[in-house]
C-alpha cells in the first residue's frame, strides 16, 4: 500500500486523496425539483380519482338503502301494495281494501330518473378534460374545465379545474388568465396544488417585471410550506432576485 504525508502524519495515499480533495454537496436542480412536482401531482391525482371513485360507490349504497327504508316505512303505513312474489303468482286484490284505501298512489315524482343521474358527470367532465391537456388540446381541455366549474360549483374536483386552466394560460403566456385562476385556487386552503399556485403567481410577476410582488409570493410559499419541493424553488428565486 502506498503512504504520503498529510500535515506532518504519513497516512495511505488513498485517504490523503480524499482528505485534499473539497466536500461537494450536489443540491438537487430546478428540473429535478419541478420533476418531483409533477411526480407528486399524478400521484395525488390517481388518489384523489380512487378516494372519489369510492365516494361514489357510497353514496349510491346510501341512495338504495334510503330507498329501501323508504319503502318499508310505506309499507308498515299501509300506503304501497306489498311487491308481487318471485315466483310470478299475483295475490288475490282485496277490493275492500282498496276502496278503503283509495287509488293506488302514483310514483314519486321527486325521485330524479337513473338517466338523469349518470348524465353531466362531474368526475368524467374533469378526466375528460385532465386528458386532453395530457393530448395538449388545450382548448377542448379548457371548455370541459370550465363547465366543470360553472355547473358543478360545489364539487370537490373544483379546485383542480382552476389549477389546470391556470396551467394552461400559464403555458399560452396568457399570464392575467392565468393569475386569475391559480389566486382561485389559493381559496382553498387544503387543495394540493396550492402551494405551485401560490409559486406561480411569484413567477407571472416575476415575468411581468414586478420582482417586489414576486417576493412576497415566494416568500408564502417559504413560510407556509417548508420542507417541499416548492419551498426549495420559491427559495431559490428569492436567492435570484435579491
Amino acid at each position: 500500500m502506498a503512504f504520503t504525508r498529510f500535515r506532518g502524519i504519513v497516512v495511505p495515499a488513498v485517504l490523503s486523496a480524499c482528505l485534499l480533495s473539497p466536500l461537494a454537496v450536489a443540491e438537487p436542480s430546478v428540473a429535478q425539483l419541478e420533476k418531483q412536482i409533477n411526480a407528486r401531482n399524478a400521484a395525488l391525482l390517481d388518489m384523489q380519482n380512487r378516494v372519489q371513485q369510492q365516494e361514489a360507490a357510497i353514496r349510491k349504497l346510501e341512495g338504495r338503502i334510503q330507498d329501501l327504508s323508504e319503502r318499508l316505512s310505506a309499507l308498515e303505513k299501509g300506503t304501497v301494495r306489498p311487491v308481487a312474489p318471485a315466483n310470478g303468482n299475483q295475490p288475490a286484490p282485496d277490493t275492500a281494501s282498496s276502496a278503503k284505501n283509495g287509488p293506488k298512489p302514483q310514483p314519486d315524482s321527486t325521485q330524479v330518473p337513473e338517466a338523469k343521474k349518470t348524465a353531466g358527470d362531474p368526475k368524467k367532465i374533469y378526466d375528460d378534460s385532465f386528458a386532453s391537456v395530457r393530448d395538449n388540446n388545450f382548448r377542448k381541455a379548457e371548455a370541459g374545465f370550465t363547465e366543470l366549474i360553472q355547473n358543478y360549483p360545489d364539487s370537490d374536483l373544483v379546485p383542480n379545474s382552476y389549477y389546470w386552466l391556470g396551467q394552461i394560460y400559464y403555458k399560452e403566456k396568457q399570464y392575467q388568465k392565468a393569475r386569475e385562476n391559480f389566486l382561485n385556487v389559493t381559496k382553498y386552503k387544503s387543495c394540493p396544488k396550492r402551494a405551485d399556485s401560490i409559486f406561480k403567481l411569484g413567477s407571472i410577476e416575476e415575468l411581468l417585471k414586478n420582482p417586489e410582488k414576486a417576493k412576497k409570493f415566494y416568500q408564502v410559499v417559504v413560510n407556509s410550506y417548508k420542507g417541499s419541493a416548492e419551498a426549495v424553488l420559491a427559495q431559490k428565486a428569492l436567492d435570484r432576485l435579491k
